[in-house]
């Protein structure tokens, strides 16, 4: 279960088969000992549906299928187990769901997806809270796929539910960044989740608010709350490193400050290319050169720095798990010419 979580693809070599010879033997003593209806059994057959969903990654187009469809069913009769040993609001149960969701994407069944996902932030917000690893992870996962969708349909208006999605994604995550800052102590370590919500959140915020998809007043708090957060962060940083956190903090208050003066709202129109023609080096720019004084607060591996970029373009295959086909930055898509 580790190397599904915490490796990317590239960096396994031969060490997933080694794990999947252990995963096998360990799940045919659990089936002969504990049977196929104990939940350390359900534990192992997850990890086997998870590994299933990886490997499918670097299979041919007729193995993949095949590895999909069979996870599939591994998940389907899973949850049904899972449903008459614990119920299907079990944290167990989230954890299927998540991975089943992780497969409808990987499927493109984009609206099963999104209802599975909501479900799962739901049941984890309701029984770990908002400060639990799952909890961000199931919120990253949703703000991930839906800025996926807006950076592929900017050509959109902003009355498009994209849109919408979108904000109500990113308003969570930046609550729970600001609430993992505001906690109390000298120093924190984000979890891997926040991380790549501290990278990207300050960012998508700012084109937000300066393409006005919120009201004026509540675009003016959020940009401040933000402003806070960062400098929260920073207080925790090296001393050599805190400048950074601190001068795109004093960004975003500036902006505030404009947004509550000027005259003009919004005060750029859209359409607008969001990945190149910010005003300000966005801080996913900046955090390459923190990484080395900060490897508990921002990594440098999710960045949609223009070195990673084009690594990731070259070899997308190689960041699996890291969200690199998600986090991409993509130019606009023009709209389909009228027939």
């Amino acid at each position: 279960g580790f190397y599904t979580y915490h490796h990317k693809l590239a960096d396994l070599g031969d060490t997933l088969e080694h794990a999947c010879f252990h995963l096998d033997k360990a799940l045919a003593m659990q089936r002969s000992l504990l049977g196929a209806r104990h939940v350390s059994t359900l534990c192992s057959e997850l990890v086997r549906a998870q590994v299933l969903l990886l490997r499918s990654h670097s299979a041919s187009v007729h193995e993949s299928r095949e590895r999909l469809h069979e996870c599939r069913a591994m998940l389907e009769t899973q949850l049904r187990l899972c449903d008459q040993l614990l119920s299907l609001r079990h944290p167990l149960a989230a954890k299927m769901l998540a991975v089943k969701a992780r497969l409808c994407l990987k499927l493109r069944r984009e609206d099963e997806c999104e209802e599975l996902q909501q479900r799962v932030l739901a049941m984890r917000l309701a029984a770990l809270g908002m400060d639990h690893e799952d909890t961000h992870r199931s919120a990253m996962d949703v703000y991930a796929r839906r800025r996926a969708a807006v950076l592929m349909r900017q050509h959109e208006p902003l009355s498009s539910p994209v849109f919408a999605a979108f904000a109500t994604a990113i308003s969570t995550c930046l609550e729970m960044v600001a609430r993992a800052a505001a906690m109390p102590g000298e120093g924190f370590a984000l979890s891997k989740s926040l991380q790549g919500m501290a990278q990207l959140c300050f960012a998508d915020l700012r084109w937000m608010c300066e393409a006005g998809v919120w009201p004026r007043a509540e675009e003016v708090a959020r940009l401040r709350e933000a402003a806070q957060t960062l400098a929260k962060l920073a207080s925790t940083a090296p001393a050599e490193s805190r400048g950074a956190f601190y001068n795109f903090s004093s960004m975003l208050l500036a902006l505030a400050d404009e947004l509550a003066a000027c005259p003009d709202w919004p005060l750029r129109q859209w359409p607008f290319q969001i990945s190149h023609n910010l005003h300000h080096p966005p801080i996913y720019n900046i955090v390459p050169s923190l990484a080395h004084a900060l490897p508990h607060v921002l990594t440098p591996g999710m960045a949609a720095h223009p070195l990673a970029t084009a690594l990731m373009l070259a070899h997308p295959q190689a960041f699996e798990g890291a969200w690199a086909s998600l986090l991409l930055e993509q130019p606009a898509q023009q709209p389909p010419p009228n027939p």
